[in-house]
């Protein structure tokens, strides 16, 4: 009876030691985790050149705000749309000039999932790391603003993970206080962070949170969002870039060039934006940019057919 009194006192201390050390290494392991979190932040602001990223969007402002000046009083004295959206669901605005040339920026094509060989590392994927983006934060810019009140972007627990972040500084530098909600930035920001049983349409991290701004200033607000704070902006997609060459409009084909070249020479150049993205990566090194390359080499009409043609600046 006393051996049997003891066993069990050893046996609830046991116990008791147990629960304890447990709570004792759950603790630790939070710990561990913040101390992480808070180790890779800071690793963050020691490498990354604050100065640089302050002084480089203000000049980027600063030019960009007179260049789309410049382009909706061209627009405006020339009777053309400075926004449109083509009845393809394309979207296409007018940002600026560029040796006598207007500059169109036009969103491109989503790529689903699986081509980039997302759903391998989701759950049930073949490799087995069960990804869903819990904790990560993305920036999308767009011709639009996702519509952050769509049921896909609704997790329980999270609520709705889209937030509006610029100010629409729109056009002249000016805000103009109204929220434009694009379809196709809304089909984008699905793609990367839709929560949805079925497989076929849930998003590449479907716990991820989005950020969501216009493409107007978008130079200017990479900077910006580069710049380290408690969560910084690490990841970021832009399913748009310049049209170049042969541009498709609802009354048929514009070339981007003069009437006597036979090529864009903007094709592969190395230009202001190219060196601009580069030195936003090199001053932070931690930020991803992901940006469509788009296909202007092979678009164009059939021979013969009538195109426009832009002469300078007229």
């Amino acid at each position: 009876m006393t051996i049997s009194t003891e066993v069990g006192k050893v046996k609830k201390l046991f116990l008791y030691l147990l629960v304890v050390l447990f709570s004792v290494v759950q603790v630790a392991a939070q710990k561990s985790k913040e101390e992480k979190r808070k180790d890779a932040i800071q690793k963050i602001v020691n490498e990354t050149n604050i100065e640089k990223l302050v002084e480089r969007a203000a000049i980027l402002k600063k030019e960009f705000k007179e260049q789309k000046k410049k382009a909706i009083e061209w627009a405006n004295r020339n009777n053309v749309p400075i926004k449109t959206v083509l009845k393809n669901g394309t979207v296409i605005e007018l940002m600026g000039f560029k040796n006598g040339r207007p500059i169109y920026y036009s969103t491109r094509n989503s790529t689903a999932a699986k081509s980039v060989g997302t759903d391998k590392v989701q759950p049930g994927g073949s490799s087995g790391l069960n990804l869903r983006g819990e904790g990560v934060k993305i920036g999308i810019w767009d011709g639009g603003q996702v519509h952050r009140g769509h049921q896909a972007f609704y997790s329980s627990g999270d609520g709705y993970r889209v937030t509006y972040v610029d100010s629409l500084y729109m056009y002249g530098g000016q805000d103009s206080g109204e929220v434009k909600i694009s379809d196709h930035a809304t089909h984008v920001a699905g793609t990367m962070i839709a929560d949805n049983d079925e497989p076929s349409a849930r998003g590449m991290a479907d716990k991820a949170r989005l950020d969501s701004y216009e493409w107007n200033y978008d130079l200017v607000e990479m900077q910006e969002a580069a710049l380290p704070t408690s969560s910084p902006l690490l990841l970021s997609n832009h399913s748009y870039g310049p049209d170049y060459g042969w541009r498709e409009g609802d009354d048929g084909w514009y070339w981007g060039g003069r009437d006597e070249w036979f090529e864009d020479y903007s094709f592969g150049s190395y230009n202001d934006t190219s060196w601009t993205l580069d030195a936003l990566a090199k001053d932070a090194p931690y930020y991803t940019i992901v940006w469509a390359a788009g296909n202007d080499r092979g678009k164009g009409g059939e021979p013969g057919d009538t195109h426009k043609v832009w002469i300078d600046n007229q």
